[in-house]
């Protein structure tokens, strides 16, 4: 008679910890500071990691969809980062607003460019940039991105 007594309180307990889930705010804006971070230092193949691959990505560049899938967004970012210079990043005025339990939407202001070895801008692009971020069994993932001109408010 102990031993099924013993097993519902061993599945009420598993159940408990199953249901309860991590604050996907927190679990998004993470993603997103490692994400900057690894553009920041240098390391491509660990941004384009947060890429979602599966389908329906897309980003969107000044109101056009300038990528359709994953790859492309990581061809392009692998492009910039082959270039000369060292990639910076900087991050203001984040934003994010939790859409379930596995979703968030990151908004942030950002300044992107390259440097040069003296520190000179070599070129530079900003704005506001918008990630639909989704919770996967590797992590969070950039599933939808947009860019945008704007200002730090």
């Amino acid at each position: 008679m102990m031993k099924p007594l013993a097993l519902a309180a061993a599945f009420a307990s598993l159940a408990a910890c199953a249901s309860t889930t991590a604050d996907p705010a927190a679990g998004a804006s993470a993603a997103f500071d490692a994400y900057v971070a690894a553009i920041n230092a240098g390391d491509t193949e660990k941004a384009v990691s947060f890429y979602d691959d599966e389908p329906g990505f897309y980003w969107v560049e000044h109101g056009h969809i300038r990528y359709r899938s994953a790859g492309e967004a990581a061809d392009s970012l692998r492009a910039m980062a082959s270039q000369p210079g060292t990639a910076k990043m900087t991050i203001n005025d984040i934003l994010v607003a939790e859409m379930g339990a596995d979703a968030a939407l990151v908004s942030a202001h950002f300044d992107y460019g390259m440097l040069d070895e003296a520190g000179k801008t070599i070129w530079r692009s900003g704005g506001w940039m918008s990630l639909g971020m989704v919770k996967r069994e590797n992590g969070w993932k950039i599933a939808a991105g947009q860019t945008g001109p704007g200002g730090a408010d």
